[in-house]
């Protein structure tokens, strides 16, 4: 099993997705304000008043909240598992440079016969 991830487009794709929660901080906010003055709009409807900032704050607000701090956190965790991976990249490439590098150049020792001499190679 060969498993290539492309950093870069990750990474360009996990920006991509913080700018998206942006947009989406600033919907909220809109929504928040549209609800308020909804709600100051009813005046002297005072059940629908609070029937609209019971849905208002309790089913869009959270529900907006708990989905943006899901979707960040698995930007947050993709991102961190990218960086793992280019790190474990790296260190692999290290690994088969210095292997690579030990094998070219084997360390050279004396051999010595049973007598205590010194060999030597012919050339």
């Amino acid at each position: 099993m060969e498993i290539d991830i492309q950093v870069d487009q990750v990474r360009s794709l996990l920006a991509d997705a913080s700018r998206e929660f942006d947009e989406l901080e600033a919907a909220r906010n809109t929504l928040e304000f549209q609800i308020e003055a909804l709600v100051e709009a009813l005046g002297k409807c005072a059940e629908v008043s609070a029937a609209v900032t019971r849905a208002g704050t309790e089913i869009l607000w959270r529900d907006q909240s708990a989905i943006m701090v899901r979707c960040n956190n698995a930007v947050m965790g993709v991102g961190q598992a990218v960086t793992e991976y280019q790190r474990g990249d790296e260190e692999m490439a290290m690994n088969v440079m210095n292997a690579q590098r030990a094998a070219s150049s084997p360390p050279i020792k004396s051999l010595q016969d049973s007598n205590g001499y010194y060999l030597r190679a012919e050339e």
